[in-house]
C-alpha cells in the first residue's frame, strides 16, 4: 500500500493500480488469481504464413504456418513484450476470413439446405409411388422393383412394412 500520498508507479506493467473505496491504493498482488488478461490475437491468412496481430500490446505481432500454432506464437509474443510468463494471461483467436470465402460459404450452407429439401421430398414422392403401385395396383413387391427400377429390398423399405415379396 502506498500511504505516503504519492501517485503509484506503474513501473513497466500495463494494468493500471486497483483503487479502493478506502484511500490508498490496492496492491495487484493481492488480485493475482482474481484478475486474469485477456488480448485478442487477429490472424490473417497471407500466401504461406498466417499473420498474428495481438491489437491490444503495441509492438506484438508474430506469425505462422499452421494454424494451429498461432496461439503458441501470439502468446511468445505477448510475454516477450510484456516482460511476463507465458501463460499469465489468456488469448483469444479471431480469424479473419476473407468475404468471398464467407460469400461462399454462406451459399454453400443454403444449397445444403435445399438439397436436403429436396432430397427428403424425392423420399415421399417414391414413397407415395410404391404405395400406390402395391396397395392401389396390387403389385408384389418384386414386381413393383422392376416397375420403380429398384431391388425389391428397397421397395420393402420405401413400403415401411413387409408385403409378399413373390
Amino acid at each position: 500500500m502506498h500511504n505516503d500520498g504519492a501517485a503509484p508507479s506503474n513501473s513497466g506493467s500495463r494494468h493500471p493500480p486497483v483503487h479502493t473505496k478506502r484511500s490508498g491504493v490496492m496492491s495487484r498482488r493481492g488480485l493475482v488469481g482474481t484478475m486474469r488478461p485477456s488480448y485478442e490475437v487477429v490472424v490473417e491468412r497471407e500466401p504461406g504464413w498466417w499473420i498474428i496481430q495481438i491489437p491490444e500490446v503495441k509492438g506484438a505481432h508474430s506469425q505462422a504456418r499452421r494454424l494451429d500454432d498461432v496461439e503458441r506464437n501470439a502468446r511468445e509474443a505477448i510475454a516477450v513484450t510484456l516482460d511476463c510468463e507465458i501463460d499469465a494471461f489468456d488469448v483469444v483467436i479471431e480469424i479473419k476470413r476473407p468475404a468471398v470465402v464467407l460469400n461462399e460459404l454462406a451459399k454453400a450452407r443454403e444449397l445444403y439446405a435445399e438439397s436436403e429439401a429436396a432430397q427428403q421430398r424425392a423420399g415421399e414422392l417414391a414413397r407415395e409411388s410404391i404405395k400406390h403401385l402395391t396397395d392401389d395396383l396390387g403389385l408384389t413387391m418384386r414386381d413393383a422393383g422392376r416397375v420403380a427400377n429398384m431391388s425389391y429390398q428397397r421397395i420393402a423399405q420405401l413400403r415401411g412394412g413387409k408385403k409378399r415379396a413373390s
